[in-house]
């Protein structure tokens, strides 16, 4: 990691009072022995200075190639070894070990978290891979690295049960069971009974709360659509209501309504 474009060193022999100031401007290039570190800081010689941020402070280097080691050491965390740092690719992030380079000229990937950790957490969002450094993280934080727009929530899906929604403010333990995979979409959900839609909460429902819900006639039997049949649904029957859900009814005799 290259020294600061401010910083300067004495020149005088061992024993001197004197010290001189070089150009500020001038900066000492770090060699390293990376091929890819030497190539990039040839061809800028020093002249270009690459933005970076680190748990939202921004921070300058004149380095393209810098290893996740000097990234926490320009942030001030040291040492760097008692650090998890994560890099925001939005969509994604995933951990930086220490000697593993990143490369600062390319775009979309200078933003960084870094906490005081020894191990990261791993998550998916809408089937992408996310790494966080604590075993906590808010639904603002959450919201911040996906990119949630306004109109859409953050939910947890769960097979057996209604997905839980992330409400402004959660805080959602990534240690727990089943908090690894997380969806993004509207409060509600949209189904179908005949031709009517539905706006109905994500939760689990049974069959004798959606008879009202729908208005079935009495005595009729409610019907999920398959795509090779109905399946029917019993008053005390527990069922996941997803978007796009197709229901209708049909009397005792068997005719559909």
């Amino acid at each position: 990691m290259s020294a600061p474009a401010t910083s300067w060193r004495s020149s005088s022999p061992p024993g001197s009072s004197r010290a001189s100031r070089p150009n500020p401007t001038v900066v000492t290039p770090t060699i390293r022995n990376s091929p890819a570190k030497k190539e990039v800081d040839m061809a800028d010689n020093g002249k270009k200075t690459y933005r970076l941020v680190v748990n939202g402070q921004p921070f300058e280097t004149r380095d393209q190639i810098e290893e996740g080691r000097d990234i926490l050491q320009l942030a001030g965390l040291s040492p760097a070894s008692d650090h998890v740092l994560i890099q925001l690719t939005r969509p994604g992030s995933k951990a930086i070990g220490l000697d593993v380079e990143v490369d600062l000229g390319e775009p979309g990937r200078e933003d960084f978290r870094a906490f005081e950790s020894d191990r990261s957490f791993n998550f998916t969002v809408d089937e992408i891979g996310y790494a966080w450094g604590s075993a906590s993280i808010t639904e603002t934080e959450l919201r911040d690295i996906v990119g949630t727009p306004p109109n859409k929530v953050l939910y947890l899906e769960r097979e057996d049960e209604g997905d839980e929604v992330l409400e402004e403010g959660a805080v959602i333990d990534l240690e727990a069971r089943g908090a690894e995979e997380f969806r993004t979409g509207k409060r509600s959900v949209t189904v179908y009974y005949r031709d009517d839609p539905f706006d109905l909460e994500r939760r689990v429902y049974t069959g004798a709360e959606l008879v009202p819900i729908f208005g079935v006639p009495d005595g009729y039997q409610l019907d999920l659509v398959k795509p090779h049949g109905f399946d029917e649904i019993a008053s005390d029957r527990r069922i996941k209501v997803r978007d796009g859900m197709h229901f209708v009814s049909h009397p005792p005799c068997g005719q559909s309504s």
